[in-house]
C-alpha cells in the first residue's frame, strides 16, 4: 500500500462489514433450522467471526502505528458487539445440534 504525505488511513471497514454479514447469517441459519444449517452457522458464528475479528484487530494495530492513521474509537465497542453476537449465534447453533442428536 503506498502512502503519499496527503493520503489518510483509515480503520479496516471491510473486516467489521464481512464479520457483521458472517454474524448475520450465522442468526439466520439458527433461525431456518435443520442440522446442515446449524452446522454451517456454527462455522460461521465462531470460526468465521473470530477469524475475522482478529484479523481486523491485527490490520487495525498495524495501521495504528502510522502518524496518517485516523482512528474511528467506536470501532473496538463495534467490534466486540460483533464477536459476541457471532461466537453466541455460533453457541445456540450447537445447542440445537446438541439437542437434536440427543433425541
Amino acid at each position: 500500500m503506498g502512502e503519499t504525505a496527503d493520503e489518510i488511513i483509515k480503520p479496516p471497514w471491510y473486516l467489521l462489514i464481512l464479520g457483521g454479514i458472517s454474524a448475520l447469517f450465522s442468526l439466520v441459519l439458527l433461525l431456518i433450522g435443520g442440522r446442515p444449517s446449524h452446522v454451517a452457522g456454527y462455522v460461521l458464528g465462531t470460526f468465521g467471526v473470530i477469524t475475522v475479528i482478529a484479523q481486523f484487530r491485527r490490520l487495525d494495530a498495524r495501521r495504528s502505528s502510522s502518524p496518517l492513521y485516523s482512528p474511528v474509537s467506536s470501532l473496538s465497542k463495534v467490534a466486540v458487539a460483533i464477536l459476541i453476537v457471532g461466537v453466541g449465534c455460533g453457541i445456540a447453533n450447537v445447542y440445537y445440534l446438541a439437542q437434536r442428536a440427543a433425541s
